[in-house]
């Protein structure tokens, strides 16, 4: 008892404090008292997955080794990814300062280090669905999937008008016919321009 009452007067973020707390009533491993953004792994990821497209399965078995924040690109190596080839996820602004401040927060940063290691085990992270669907049911958001965060990423590029081939390599598809779902969503400016072509029928 007196060392879970210590967890509660570290003085350290709620989320986080709570959290340790519940663990330590429970017997499984204790997270470290770092402050900073993030209480767990789940915003992270989330802010991740929106910002690169990465799939689930790839977030839970990326290592700070496949990380490289200097050139600013993730790569998935092929014993992870669905065609067996190894991929190079590009980083975008947020994506890189998400990485940088949870690289600040966790003790354990050497290469063959989880990214998002499992708070219980400290090995490698088998899911989240629990704080997923807390989350969705907290925030009161229905019939919304973790893969549809990569589907966002990809008809937001489009939208910007990035070509189908580059978000084809952006997120990873080794086959084009992947990405050619999204190849009818284009920039709202293009339909702007073309009404500009009304004007001289008036």
């Amino acid at each position: 008892m007196k060392k879970i009452d210590a967890y509660k007067t570290k003085g350290i973020s709620g989320d986080r404090n709570s959290s340790n707390v519940w663990l330590a009533e429970h017997g499984y491993v204790i997270k470290h008292f770092i402050e900073g953004e993030f209480a767990d792994y789940l915003k992270p990821m989330i802010l991740l997955a929106l910002n690169t497209g990465i799939r689930k399965d790839n977030l839970f078995s990326m290592l700070w080794g496949d990380v490289d924040l200097e050139n600013r690109v993730i790569s998935l190596r092929a014993e992870e990814t669905k065609s067996s080839k190894m991929l190079r996820l590009p980083v975008n602004s947020v994506a890189l300062s998400v990485l940088a401040e949870w690289r600040n927060q966790s003790t354990r940063v050497a290469a063959s280090d989880f990214v998002f290691p499992s708070p219980k085990t400290g090995g490698k992270l088998d899911n989240c669905d629990s704080s997923w669907s807390k989350l969705l049911k907290e925030a009161n958001i229905q019939n919304f999937r973790w893969h549809d965060m990569r589907h966002d990423a990809a008809t937001r590029l489009r939208k910007r008008g990035v070509a189908i081939d580059l978000v084809q390599k952006a997120l990873g598809h080794s086959d084009l016919r992947m990405t050619q779902r999204y190849e009818h969503i284009g920039p709202d400016a293009e339909q702007e321009a073309m009404e500009l072509l009304c004007e001289d029928e008036t």
